[in-house]
């Protein structure tokens, strides 16, 4: 299961507390930077200009960043801390996360593991979470 970790913000007030939520939540991920082989990164944290931005978390614990370079963020990478190892999925959007997790890619494999090794009930989509 995978969740945002926001929610849309009524007043300017509420905005502002969102972005020192972000701000204090990736403190930790900007000193414990790790690329898959272990050697460190420095990679800043949002607002700063081409920070990461906390999008998605997962129940399992990875935390899904862009990273805000450029003026497209349709553009932007995708970055999965795993809680050691940051990796990195290239130029991969979310649409490209998921068509590279039922397309069996290596990156993919490696984040969410092998869709074939699912069982089929956890496959299921469905309108369980609407509103």
């Amino acid at each position: 299961m995978v969740l945002p970790i926001y929610t849309v913000p009524k007043t300017a007030k509420d905005l502002a507390e969102f972005r020192k939520f972000v701000v204090a939540s990736l403190k930790w991920v900007e000193e414990n930077q790790y690329d898959e082989n272990y050697n460190k990164l420095s990679l800043p944290a949002y607002p700063a200009e081409g920070g990461l931005f906390p999008f998605l978390n997962n129940i399992d614990g990875p935390l899904y960043c862009w990273l805000t370079e450029g003026k497209n963020p349709d553009r932007w990478p995708v970055y999965c801390w795993q809680r050691g190892p940051m990796v990195v999925l290239k130029r991969m959007t979310i649409a490209g996360m998921l068509a590279g997790f039922m397309e069996r890619s290596p990156d993919m494999i490696g984040v969410w593991g092998d869709i074939n090794d699912l069982e089929p009930h956890r496959l299921r989509i469905d309108d369980c979470c609407a509103d």
